[in-house]
């Protein structure tokens, strides 16, 4: 039965109506038997019982054709599907398709992406999956999940980024001090001075009567690599700040004490901006380094700074890897795709001071600075002698980033590579400097430069006249 084909009524037009009715009923009883629905069947009773149709009237059997003809178009429509290869989205009903259906081992080709992006998993939000970053796609030095907290005194609230803590120093007034310690694994702020530290470590306390009145601070989380980038300039101007990066900008008469100085310290456990009287900063010697630096209004009227390295900066939440260039035209940093301004800008002292180490990076006119730990590196070059600078962070992927550098005499660059004539990178005096970090790079002329790294090395390089191209591929997946 299930591979006959059904006749229909307009096939027996020389049988007449009572021949093609009996062979319809003849069959229909067939069908209705197996697998016919209660509604043709119904239908079909409509009409009346086989043994009163023999005394049907010549009007009574064309209303039983008419409604043959309905019957007709139905079974037509149920061979159609009864007997189909394949089904159609529009033969299931919906949910008709239960778990116990679906066949194992479905091919991932199958699955739809929904919007992921490379490297993300699907992660269950509370009420539906979603994709999400892969939390197990830590730098290969990371050191498991911490705190990194980062501190500030200001003097005015509204200084205080979104998201933060603020607090008042009232309540710490008990001999007119306050004390902060920033540790591996939090935040301390007291108003009792007994207090000691170990190799890592930030300090400091200052009197109430000297410096701001708050403390703005957050605790971030990290299963990567903290890092505070600080740009300090001139003059007291917001859109030097670079916009659109999640940078916050906090004027230097908001951060600084009654001498009018300010000071920025940080290490692998976070950072502190603001006053201090006194204050304490180091690191493991075999470890991370730290960096230290401080000003008067003289150099520094502004800073700003973002921080990266943490999961709530989801770009980078594995750290980063900072590219410093110092170069003749503010053209190669956009050819390039950094960010760039002229160095003039940065500051009337004419000099600035670029430091980076793992956890921080620190660029602007101060120009007492310190250092130490596991490894640093330093230069500093004046506004004439390098007329604009250019930066990137680029995001480390799931391990350390791979610096490819070729400083070719003659010939172009490999394919891949970006290409910066060497003409670019020199100062007034035809010398061009590359010093190389684990954790940085900086190119271009300078003044003076210091590099240290106990085991995790470090490259340096300088040129005149002998090259043609300088070369650089950096591979942070």
């Amino acid at each position: 039965m299930a591979n006959e084909s059904i006749p229909a009524i307009n096939n027996f037009p020389h049988m007449g109506i009572r021949r093609a009715v009996l062979s319809w009923f003849a069959f229909f009883a067939t069908v209705i038997t197996l697998s016919v629905g209660y509604s043709a069947y119904t239908a079909l009773q409509a009409v009346g019982t086989a043994s009163t149709w023999s005394t049907l009237s010549s009007s009574e059997w064309n209303k039983v054709a008419a409604n043959f003809v309905s019957i007709d178009s139905q079974l037509q429509a149920l061979g159609s599907l009864a007997f189909k290869s394949s089904v159609a989205t529009d033969d299931m009903a919906n949910s008709a398709v239960t778990d116990s259906k679906i066949a194992t081992g479905i091919s991932p080709s199958k699955l739809a992406s929904g919007s992921a992006t490379a490297g993300q998993v699907l992660k269950w939000s509370g009420t539906a999956w979603t994709p999400g970053a892969d939390n197990s796609n830590a730098s290969s030095d990371a050191l498991g999940r911490k705190a990194y907290t980062v501190v500030m005194s200001v003097a005015s609230a509204s200084n205080c980024p979104s998201g933060w803590t603020l607090e008042a120093l009232g309540n710490y007034n008990r001999n007119g001090y306050v004390y902060v310690q920033i540790t591996n694994n939090g935040l301390n702020i007291s108003a009792e001075s007994g207090y000691s530290a170990g190799h890592e470590h930030l300090n400091m306390h200052y009197a109430l009567s000297n410096g701001p009145a708050y403390l703005c601070h957050r605790t971030f989380t990290t299963n990567g690599r903290p890092h505070i980038s600080l740009f300090a300039y001139g003059t007291n101007n917001a859109s030097l700040c670079p916009t659109g990066d999640g940078y916050h900008y906090v004027p230097h008469a908001q951060l600084k004490g009654a001498n009018d100085w300010g000071y920025f310290m940080s290490n692998d456990n976070g950072a502190y901006l603001g006053y201090v009287d006194s204050w304490s900063y180091g690191s493991h010697t075999n470890m991370n380094g730290y960096i230290a630096r401080w000003w008067t209004s003289s150099t520094v009227n502004g800073t700003c700074f973002k921080v990266m390295g943490v999961d709530e900066d989801g770009a980078t939440k594995n750290g980063v890897y900072p590219v410093f260039l110092g170069v003749r035209n503010l053209s190669t940093c956009t050819d390039l795709g950094y960010s760039g301004m002229p160095t003039s800008s940065f500051g009337s002292s004419r000099y600035n001071y670029l430091q980076y180490n793992d956890s921080a990076t620190v660029f602007g006119p101060m120009y007492s600075w310190g250092h130490g730990g596991e490894t640093y590196a330093q230069v500093h070059y004046h506004d004439t002698h390098v007329n604009n600078t250019c930066w990137k962070y680029y995001p480390v992927g799931n391990r350390q980033p791979v610096i490819q550098q070729r400083l070719l005499a003659t010939g172009s660059c490999p394919t891949g590579y970006s290409q910066i004539s060497s003409t670019e990178l020199k100062g007034w005096n035809d010398n061009g400097y590359l010093q190389q970090t684990a954790f940085g790079l900086y190119m271009g002329w300078l003044y003076s430069w210091d590099v240290y790294s106990l085991w995790r090395g470090y490259n340096r390089n300088s040129w005149t006249t002998q090259l043609g191209t300088v070369c650089m591929k950096i591979d942070n997946s």
